[in-house]
């Protein structure tokens, strides 16, 4: 996607604020050939919530390279999604320990704690495929 194409336009209700940074990235990860890991550490940034669409790509990428720069990483399981249910599960089940729900996150999630509610998958056919 390309800046100023109408494919790469962010919808209304998600726009930045003024003054929120926006980074343009070229691959299926969010930190080759840009500055994201460089604004993350100038605002003292260590964790990182994650959400999205094609969660095994997109998302599972920019993950693998944010726990490779040493971020903590989590992952929002009804904030993400994938075409495929099995293509979403295994990436779910990849992330480990550090899927939770939005809920747990707004319930348990404060900038000091380390440990936050965990996420149980729920059954293949609640997921859509």
């Amino acid at each position: 996607m390309v800046r100023g194409e109408p494919s790469w336009d962010i919808i209304p209700e998600l726009r930045p604020a003024a003054g929120e940074d926006v980074i343009d990235g070229c691959g299926k990860g969010k930190f080759v050939a840009t500055d994201l890991d460089m604004l993350l550490r100038q605002k003292g940034m260590q964790k990182l919530v994650f959400g999205g669409v094609t969660t095994s790509c997109c998302v599972a990428t920019t993950m693998r390279e944010a726990e490779d720069l040493g971020y903590e990483c989590y992952v929002l399981s009804d904030c993400t999604g994938d075409c495929g249910a099995y293509d979403y599960i295994d990436t779910i089940r990849m992330a480990g320990p550090r899927v939770l729900s939005s809920e747990a996150f707004l319930q348990h999630v404060s900038p000091d704690e380390a440990s936050p509610s965990l996420f149980s998958l729920p059954p293949l056919h609640e997921l859509k495929g």
